[in-house]
């Protein structure tokens, strides 16, 4: 879980900027953006050395999706519909259950 933190953070920063870039243009939100995903894929590599790739996936994908949904919603502004609501709480019943696991690799 130490890598999936920043790994999140990391790309919500990036999928920000990028969503400004599309929407605004401006050399600086591409280049944020694009420069953020660079540098997640060191910690995406750490992460699947760590606990290996299926469970490093399951969770970047889980929690990206939570906060990605968080950005849209509070920084973007924009609202979900009741099947996005429950595909997020679906989501979060997915991480719960990754949480459990104990044969990911250490």
């Amino acid at each position: 879980m130490e890598y999936i933190i920043p790994i999140v953070g990391i790309e919500a920063y990036g999928d920000y900027m990028l969503a400004n870039y599309a929407s605004k243009g401006g050399a600086q939100n591409f280049a944020a953006g694009s420069l953020s995903y660079l540098i997640l894929l060191v910690f995406f590599v750490k992460a699947i050395k760590d606990k290996g790739l299926v469970w490093t996936n399951t969770a970047w994908d889980g929690w990206s999706t939570l906060a990605t949904s968080a950005v849209a919603v509070f920084a973007l502004g924009e609202r979900p519909s009741f099947i996005q609501v429950l595909g997020i709480i679906f989501t979060v019943l997915g991480l719960v259950l990754l949480g459990l696991d104990s044969t990911a690799k250490k």
